[in-house]
């Protein structure tokens, strides 16, 4: 909810969705999700239809905040990280998931070789094959992009807690495909990164319909 170029940060991937054609939203909150909820309401103000999952009074981990959601998706759930703003067709993606039935998960991976943040999966032709945020796989080129298309059926059997060692088995057993990007994303994760994303948004960076 950090306020980045005139607007809470959330707002900017959540208009990119609305304007690749997606018509509702779940957000996962945990920490302060009253002010996120009395924010965004019903979503109708803002052109989506969004509900809520909460953590509750205990943090559930990644995994387990996707898991609570669940139930509100049919066949696959796209998952994207709220801290980041990407360059990908995110439609797009789903499509290339749900025709590839030999995988039951998608990430979208760039290209890093070690240049901006921790490369941390390696990937060999269509599929992701190595995965690992700490530490990261030996030989490790590309990075986790920020979104991914997995199963329903996966998330809701899965025992694992965070969504790490969910990707980590899948990579290893050949179940992971790999959707290349060239762009790389915008975040705010540090203040040298909020600076530039705020600078790159505040110049028209960004070209999405308010």
């Amino acid at each position: 909810m950090i306020p980045v170029a005139g607007r809470p940060f959330i707002e900017w991937p959540l208009m990119q969705l609305r304007q690749a054609g997606f018509a509702r939203a779940v957000l996962c909150t945990g920490y302060r999700a009253d002010v996120v909820a009395a924010h965004f309401g019903d979503g109708s103000h803002f052109g989506l239809e969004i509900t809520y999952s909460e953590d509750g009074p205990s943090l559930l981990g990644t995994l387990g905040a996707l898991r609570r959601a669940v139930d509100a998706f049919d066949s696959v759930v796209p998952v994207l990280y709220a801290d980041t703003i990407l360059t990908v067709d995110f439609a797009a993606v789903v499509q290339r998931h749900i025709s590839d039935e030999a995988t039951s998960g998608t990430m979208t991976v760039l290209r890093n070789e070690g240049v901006g943040d921790t490369s941390n999966a390696r990937v060999d032709g269509s599929r992701v094959v190595a995965y690992s945020k700490n530490p990261p796989p030996r030989a490790a080129n590309w990075i986790d992009y920020g979104y991914l298309v997995l199963d329903r059926e996966l998330i809701a059997e899965s025992s694992d807690i965070n969504l790490d060692g969910l990707l980590s088995g899948l990579a290893s057993r050949g179940d992971l495909a790999a959707y290349a990007v060239s762009e790389p994303f915008h975040d705010i994760g540090n203040p040298k990164a909020l600076a530039a994303t705020s600078a790159w948004l505040a110049g028209g960076g960004l070209n999405v319909i308010s």
